[in-house]
């Protein structure tokens, strides 16, 4: 396997999120791996694990507004993935959120896709994405005729992928339902190493960590916090909807803005539990607190369910404030079950090492077959 010329996909580069986390470790173990992606728009400061490695774009780089605008160019996505040149290689790993998984294949090449998440946008949130981008009539039309032709491509582009791998069995059941197809399941690699404890007495606030759109529901756990004035939330990081919702926020709610890594690791390790509203293929950030030895509540649907257990934290039953309240409250009735050995103990499951093996053992199993 180490012989073969491998090609690694990937979606877009601009910002380091989850996904970016993945692709980290994906790149790791291919060193001399070539990568491509539609377009790199990565900060310098974020670019480390990079390791200047060949980096291939799409004709979307090129594009003069495309490193503000480059998600409005979305139509143009399948015919920019379309167009790489991998005849050269034998094997192709994708890492895709949206398109990276329709590159174009030969019948010699194996193609194995680890899929951080399906467009979800253009599946099962697209009344909700459409809902909360308030397009005029005739925007709100062409922009689901643009969603049904990914669809359209995206089940077209489903047989060029040899095998799938997912990150959560709520990813995996997304698969079977759209797209027909089994996969293997691989959880989300998390640095446990530097996610760690703080020996330290809680403090007394909550925390959360998203970007702050729509979909993540910061909204839902702002208006839950703007009940509970005698309670203290602090919310990490940047988005479209951050000055709306500071507008709504009482003064026990307070946004922190973008962390880097280490003050992110210190609210963690400080706070008295995470709070989380958003359904999530998987959820790094739920298990980047449990190593840090804090519990979560987060809500029951997507990967929450298979990270949260009942010693490491709550999960409420209703997106609505109401739930969550009332979780907040049989957290705080029931704290001291909540050990942190519990919590490490549950993240240690998702550790970066513990990806890397399955990640191999599979390529490894998967190739022996084809």
């Amino acid at each position: 396997m180490t012989s073969k010329k491998i090609a690694i996909i990937h979606d877009w580069l601009d910002k380091k999120y989850g996904a970016e986390e993945v692709l980290e470790q994906i790149l790791s173990l291919y060193p001399k791996a070539d990568l491509y992606t539609l377009v790199d728009f990565l900060p310098e400061n974020q670019r480390g694990f990079l390791k200047n490695r060949k980096i291939t774009t799409s004709f979307l780089q090129n594009i003069p507004f495309a490193k503000k605008h480059f998600r409005k160019l979305l139509p143009l996505f399948p015919l920019a993935i379309e167009q790489f040149d991998l005849a050269n290689y034998e094997l192709i790993i994708s890492s895709s959120h949206a398109v990276a998984k329709g590159v174009i294949i030969h019948p010699y090449q194996t193609h194995i896709c680890y899929v951080n998440s399906q467009m979800r946008y253009a599946w099962d949130m697209q009344a909700q994405y459409l809902k909360q981008a308030k397009f005029g009539f005739i925007k709100n039309i062409l922009a689901k005729r643009t969603l049904h032709k990914m669809r359209i491509w995206e089940i077209c582009a489903n047989p060029r992928v040899s095998s799938f791998i997912c990150n959560s069995k709520y990813s995996s059941n997304r698969l079977k339902r759209t797209l027909g197809r089994n996969s293997h399941i691989i959880y989300p690699p998390v640095n446990t190493q530097y996610f760690i404890p703080k020996d330290i007495t809680k403090q007394d606030y909550y925390f959360t960590a998203s970007r702050i759109v729509g979909y993540k529901n910061i909204q839902l756990i702002i208006e839950a916090f703007n009940l509970m004035p005698d309670k203290k939330l602090y919310i990490a990081g940047d988005g479209d909807d951050k000055k709306k919702l500071s507008k709504i926020a009482e003064k026990n709610i307070i946004f922190l803005g973008r962390l880097n890594k280490e003050e992110l690791r210190s609210y963690y390790q400080n706070s008295k539990a995470f709070i989380y509203a958003a359904i999530e293929d998987f959820g790094i950030v739920m298990v980047e607190s449990l190593a840090s030895g804090t519990p979560v509540i987060a809500y029951k649907q997507g990967g929450a369910s298979e990270i949260i257990t009942k010693n490491t934290g709550i999960l409420y039953e209703d997106l609505c404030t109401e739930s969550l309240i009332e979780a907040i409250k049989k957290f705080e009735h029931n704290q001291k079950t909540y050990n942190s050995k519990h919590c490490i103990n549950q993240a240690s499951k998702f550790s970066e090492s513990n990806f890397k093996n399955k990640f191999l053992e599979y390529i490894k199993l998967t190739l022996i077959d084809s």
